[in-house]
C-alpha cells in the first residue's frame, strides 16, 4: 500500500504475514511480571491455546501476536513488546496504551 499526499508518494507499507505461535513458543511469555513504577503485577497465562493478559481490576484480555515478541490486546488499545536477554529468554515487556508508552515490566 502506498500513502499519497496530493498525488505524491509519502510512505509505502508492506503487508505483514500473520504471526502464529506454537504451544512451546507461547510458554516463553507466561508468568508474573511487575512494574516498580506503578507497583503493579500483571500475569500472562495460556488458556485453550490462547495467551491472556491478567491485570488487577480488569477482565482477562486476549493477546494477539503481531510479530515476534509483539502482541496486541484489548481490541487494539494495548501493545506489549517483550524484551529478551542475551540468552534469548524473556525477561520482561514494555507496556503501551493510548495514554502510556513503554512502561517497563520485569519478571
Amino acid at each position: 500500500m502506498v500513502l499519497n499526499d496530493k498525488g505524491t508518494p509519502v510512505n509505502t507499507f508492506a503487508r505483514m504475514s500473520e504471526a502464529r505461535l506454537t504451544a512451546e513458543a507461547m510458554q516463553e511469555y507466561t508468568g508474573e511480571f511487575r512494574s516498580d513504577e506503578i507497583d503493579q503485577r500483571f500475569g500472562i497465562s495460556i488458556e485453550n491455546g490462547t495467551l491472556y493478559l491478567r491485570r488487577f481490576h480488569s477482565a482477562p484480555a486476549v493477546l494477539d501476536p503481531l510479530t515476534r515478541d509483539v502482541f496486541q490486546g484489548g481490541g487494539g488499545r494495548v501493545t506489549m513488546e517483550f524484551v529478551r536477554n542475551a540468552n534469548r529468554r524473556v525477561t520482561g515487556f514494555l507496556f503501551s496504551t493510548t495514554r502510556i508508552r513503554n512502561m517497563a515490566f520485569r519478571r
